[in-house]
Parts: C-alpha cells; sequence; structure tokens
C-alpha cells in the first residue's frame, strides 16, 4: 500500500488531467484516510514502478526521486530512490486519493501544501493557479521545472489541419521566437521552429477555493506559511499560464513585485462572463456574451492576453465581434500580446491605467520596486519552464 505524494503526485494529476480532462480518483472518508495513513510502508518490495508509470506518477527520468507519505514515523523508510515524509497529525477528509487497490495519492490541495515547503511563494502560486483552473502542464515537464530548466529545449514544428483546430491546439502559451514567421491557410497551419514556452489541455479544475482555505487553517505551522500566503491570493478561473502570470503581475502586493489590482475594490475577476443585452449582441454580430481574461470590474477594463491562437482569421474575426460588444457595455478592452507580458513599463502602464480608471491613485509604497517586479516576472515565468526576460 503506497501514497504517493509531492513532486510524484503532481506528476500524476497532471497526466490523469490530460488523458482525462478531469482528475476522476475518488476521496477517501476519514476512517480509510486514517487505515491508509497507518498501513503505508514505502518497502521497496512494495513498489510498482511499472504501475506508477502508467499512472504518470514515475517518469523514469535520471535522478528522480518518488515521494510517498505515511502517518507514521515508523514506517518511514531511507533509500536512494524513496523520498518519505510524514504526517502524523489528522488531515482534513478528502486529503488522500484512491487511484487503484493498494494505490494512492495525496489530493491537490495537499500536495500542494507538501510541494510548498521546499519551494517559493512563486512555484506554490502558479502550482495552485493551475490546479484551480482550466490548463494543465505536462507530466514530463514537471522535472525539468524542478532542476530549473525550460522546456522543451528544442524547436518543435507543431502542426494542425485546419482553422478550427489550430484554434483548439494553438493556445496562448504557443509562441513564435522574434524574427520567426507563421504560415497559415485555410487547409493547414503550421508554426515553424516554433518555442512553445507552455502547452494549454482544456480540463476541469483539480482543486477548489474551498479545498485549498480548508488545509491553509488546517496548515498553522510555520513551515506551511508559503501555502497560506499563496492560498490567500490565487483565483479560479485561469485558462492558461500565460493569463496566470498575467493575473499574478496585475494583482499581486506592491512588496512581492506586482502592482496591487488585487487590493482595488471588487479586485480581479479572472475569465469573467458579461452578459450582452439586445442591442449590443447586435453589435457584436449575434454574440450573446464575452468572456473577459482579467477584468476588473471598478475600472470596468478588459486585459485579453493575445497569443497565437488568436492571430488566426477565424480568432480575428471573433475577437473583433467580442471585442465590440464589451466596448458597447461601456467596458475597455486592452489587447495584451506577449512582448508586452514580458515588458515591465508595459505591465506598469496597464495597472496605472486601472488605477486611474477605477478613481485610485497609483503609489508605490515599498523601494527597490523596478527590481522587485523584474525578479517576480522572471520566478513566476520560470515556475512554470518559460525562459527568464
Amino acid at each position: 500500500m503506497i501514497i504517493v505524494s509531492n513532486i510524484s503526485s503532481i506528476c500524476g494529476i497532471r497526466t490523469a488531467r490530460r488523458k482525462y480532462s478531469a482528475l476522476n480518483w475518488p476521496p477517501l472518508d476519514a476512517r480509510s484516510q486514517r487505515l491508509v495513513l497507518s498501513q503505508c510502508v514505502p518497502n521497496l518490495s512494495n513498489l510498482d514502478f511499472d504501475e506508477l508509470s502508467r499512472y504518470g506518477f514515475w517518469q523514469n527520468a535520471e535522478g528522480e526521486k518518488l515521494y510517498v507519505l505515511t502517518g507514521n514515523a515508523g514506517n518511514r523508510r531511507f533509500h536512494a530512490d524513496i523520498l518519505c515524509q510524514v504526517i502524523a497529525r489528522p488531515l482534513p477528509t478528502g486529503s488522500i486519493l484512491q487511484v487503484n487497490k493498494n494505490l494512492y495519492c495525496t489530493s491537490p490541495a495537499l500536495t500542494a501544501l507538501l510541494y510548498a515547503r521546499k519551494h517559493s511563494f512563486e512555484e506554490t502560486f502558479m502550482l495552485l493557479m493551475e490546479l484551480l483552473s482550466a490548463y494543465t502542464l505536462p507530466a514530463d515537464a514537471t522535472l525539468r521545472i524542478e532542476r530549473g530548466e525550460t522546456w522543451p529545449d528544442t524547436e518543435p514544428e507543431a502542426s494542425v489541419t485546419n482553422s478550427e483546430t489550430a484554434d483548439e491546439h494553438l493556445s496562448d502559451e504557443e509562441v513564435l521566437s522574434d524574427g520567426e514567421s507563421q504560415t497559415v491557410n485555410d487547409a493547414e497551419a503550421t508554426i515553424e521552429k516554433a518555442i512553445v514556452e507552455q502547452v494549454h489541455n482544456r480540463c476541469e479544475p483539480a482543486a477548489t477555493l474551498q479545498d485549498l482555505r480548508m488545509l491553509a487553517r488546517w496548515a498553522t505551522s510555520k513551515a506551511d506559511r508559503t501555502f497560506r500566503q499563496a492560498v490567500n491570493l490565487v483565483a479560479a478561473g485561469s485558462r492558461s499560464p500565460a493569463e496566470s502570470v498575467q493575473y499574478a503581475m496585475l494583482g499581486l502586493p506592491f512588496w512581492r513585485g506586482g502592482f496591487n489590482c488585487l487590493s482595488l475594490p471588487s479586485g480581479i475577476k479572472l475569465n469573467y462572463k458579461i452578459v450582452f443585452d439586445t442591442k449590443v449582441a447586435n453589435i457584436a454580430s449575434g454574440i450573446p456574451y464575452a468572456v473577459c481574461d482579467t477584468y476588473i470590474p471598478t475600472a470596468k477594463i478588459d486585459y485579453e492576453y493575445n497569443g497565437i491562437g488568436h492571430e488566426l482569421e477565424n480568432a480575428r474575426i471573433h475577437d473583433a465581434n467580442r471585442n465590440n460588444g464589451l466596448q458597447g457595455m461601456g467596458i475597455r478592452v486592452i489587447v495584451v500580446n506577449r512582448n508586452q507580458l514580458r515588458d515591465i513599463p508595459a505591465i506598469e502602464s496597464m495597472a496605472m491605467l486601472a488605477y486611474r480608471l477605477a478613481g485610485v491613485q497609483f503609489r508605490y509604497r515599498v523601494t527597490g520596486y523596478r527590481k522587485l517586479q523584474e525578479r517576480l516576472l522572471n520566478d513566476l515565468r520560470m515556475a512554470v519552464g518559460m525562459p527568464s526576460v
């Protein structure tokens, strides 16, 4: 009986979300959870690495460690390939999920808490944003990001068969390096020598804010401070790592390097639905509503992150119609491209505009703010495998 945790659990969660678009492993009740925790003994004889590989928990990579959890310090085992974590204190119900008969893993919320104990605020924040949102990174990126690498380290070619498919697969995180060109036609769209900063896989959220907040209340130790701080600032609903970076840069406090837009009345809403009235829907060529990427209600401003998927012809037409509708509803639309999201002065100007439209004075309350901003942006990007800027 094995409970997979931490980095190994992240790999498995990402594998399941990419394969099935959801995490369907049932949570244990309180009694079963206590029993499993007490009986988890990570002897090598208990480990089926082939099974662990099938579920994505084991990547069979050089230097990889298998993270496991037990509820009894006496069951802890020491082996070069195993890192055993012990939690003797009773866990909140639902903290352990059953994968198979004798295979279990920590819930997404508990996985993030264990991860946060040895990782930075930025790394924890981006993991939580992913678990709360409609995208997931691939499992095979996990260990490379853990080693501080970008991915992929090659320049792959990506192709699709039509514009509808292109809009689905060429998402906000698939980007071209400077100087590269994109060729699109009705039959085939090919991105030559594209450097994929992130990939997008549509899926159901793996956790809820309620899950995270419940565990944050349970996690009272100093070791869990990073987790609690991140939980207080994350939001559900992001659809890509790039959107998560945009939310973080605009929203996080000044002292962390963000522009503190979360402090504005009503804060920031991610992928917020605006329903058009009849006249506005006519202006929008019949589109009944729009979903705003990053919406600041008190400023009535929507920051739309545009990646390659938005550059295709059918996407441009749709974007123009939805933007007309939002403007008809009195909402200003600011289109953000990937170069602007790497440019601190550009992000600063976006934040200043939001403050002005909200009727709030923009004023830095920290010294050395530019270095804080640059560090935050690079740390957020590196947390999901993007290269620093």
